[in-house]
């Protein structure tokens, strides 16, 4: 499937097709912000949507009377003064869900056209995190064919359940045979400056996912997770909250 970067997002969380064959892609879709903000807002933007931090999403006359910060006009991260790298956490909610299907992004400049892994638009950097040149434009996803058997999921945690950025959230794609872990892939957003695919969930192909199983997941995703003072919520909350989700997403899957 090949999706251009100025569809709408509430026509993606409708599709049928999407739906069914990338459940994940479209409840993401349908999670993000309120009604009228999907009727305008495109997955492009979604996808490319600026890092967030406390510190940075302010007025102006605020982030002066702070002595602004690394991402604007600012010499000094408030969240980590002592680095020299901004941590504002990236926290769009259709990456992470498109990543845990391998979708590639198509993109266009005057030196022509590129396709790479959509993980591959992102860095973690919360004042650069894309990859795109800045005379390039992000103009379509691919979405390779499902595998069969395979089903996913999105959900997140937010202060608000109506229009809030996520704190945590997460994305699995699972696929269990004969009670057996086939293909277990799982994809967070808003605890880094970038959409993070977690690693080292292929010691799980071939077991049994039973409770241990889902404590080991969880604990893994613990400990890929890297929040920061970018909310108003404490990191080790939102450290704790996106593993209890992915135990909790991966167990649904499987049920």
């Amino acid at each position: 499937m090949r999706i251009g970067a100025g569809v709408k997002l509430a026509d993606l969380a409708a599709h049928e097709a999407l739906i069914r064959d990338y459940p994940a892609i479209a409840q993401a879709a349908a999670s993000v912000a309120g009604p009228t903000h999907r009727a305008y807002g495109t997955i492009g933007g979604n996808l490319c949507l600026d890092t967030r931090c406390l510190f940075y999403n302010q007025s102006q006359w605020w982030r002066e009377s702070n002595n602004f910060c690394l991402k604007h006009k600012g010499d000094v991260c408030h969240v980590a003064p002592g680095g020299k790298r901004c941590f504002a956490a990236f926290s769009g909610d259709v990456a992470p869900a498109m990543m845990v299907y391998a979708a590639e992004v198509d993109l266009e400049g005057p030196r022509g056209s590129r396709k790479i892994p959509l993980a591959d638009l992102y860095r973690n950097d919360g004042m650069n995190h894309l990859t795109l040149e800045q005379d390039e434009l992000l103009v379509s996803i691919r979405l390779p064919k499902p595998a069969a058997g395979a089903v996913s999921v999105y959900e997140k945690s937010r202060i608000r359940g109506s229009i809030d950025f996520p704190l945590a959230g997460c994305a699995v794609r699972l696929a269990v045979e004969d009670g057996n872990i086939v293909d277990l892939r799982i994809a967070l957003t808003a605890v880094n400056p970038y959409p993070q695919m977690v690693t080292g969930l292929d010691v799980f192909v071939g077991k049994a996912l039973d409770d241990d199983a889902l404590d080991a997941i969880r604990e893994i995703v613990r400990k890929q997770a890297k929040p920061m003072r970018t909310t108003t919520v404490r990191p080790w909350y939102r450290r704790r909250v996106v593993g209890a989700l992915a135990r909790k997403l991966v167990g649904r899957l499987a049920a």
